[in-house]
C-alpha cells in the first residue's frame, strides 16, 4: 500500500485534509492539495497512482485537471467527486473526449472511496506480478 500514492484536491481544505486522513488511516500514501495547480505540482512530483478530485473548484476545474494528467500520466487512476446537479454533463462531456472517469456524489462516504481504492490498488499490484 505504500507505494500507492494519492494526491486528493478539494478548494474545501477541510474535506482535502479530512479525505487525506482517512486515507492515511488505511495506510496510504496521500497528499492533499486545495486547487487544481497545486494538485498537479504534487502529481509530477510524486507521481502517485490514484488522483481523487473535487469537479467543481475556482480556476481549473477537476475535470480539466483529471483530463490533463490523464493525458500525462495515463496509468494514473482518476475518482471524482461532485456535489453539483451539473456534473452528469460534465462527465457526458468529457466521456465524448475519450475520457471516462468515476464519479462519487458529495459527500463522500468513506467506506465506499476506501473501498475502491482497495480494490485498485489490489488489481495494480496483481498487474505487476503478472509482469514480473
Amino acid at each position: 500500500m505504500k507505494n500507492f500514492k494519492i494526491v486528493i484536491v478539494d478548494d474545501e481544505p477541510r474535506i482535502a485534509n479530512t479525505l487525506c486522513k482517512i486515507i492515511r488511516g488505511a495506510g496510504y500514501t496521500a497528499f492533499a492539495a486545495y486547487e487544481a495547480e497545486g494538485a498537479m505540482m504534487l502529481c509530477r512530483h510524486h507521481s502517485p497512482a490514484m488522483l481523487i478530485s473535487d469537479v467543481n473548484m475556482p480556476g481549473i476545474s477537476g475535470l480539466d485537471l483529471a483530463g490533463q494528467l490523464s493525458r500525462e500520466m495515463p496509468a494514473c487512476h482518476i475518482i471524482l467527486f461532485s456535489g453539483h446537479i451539473d456534473t452528469p454533463a460534465l462527465l457526458a462531456a468529457a466521456r465524448e473526449q475519450g475520457n471516462h472517469f468515476q464519479c462519487f456524489v458529495k459527500p463522500v462516504n468513506p467506506q465506499e472511496l476506501l473501498d475502491k481504492i482497495r480494490a485498485t490498488s489490489e488489481a495494480d499490484m496483481q498487474k505487476e506480478q503478472r509482469t514480473a
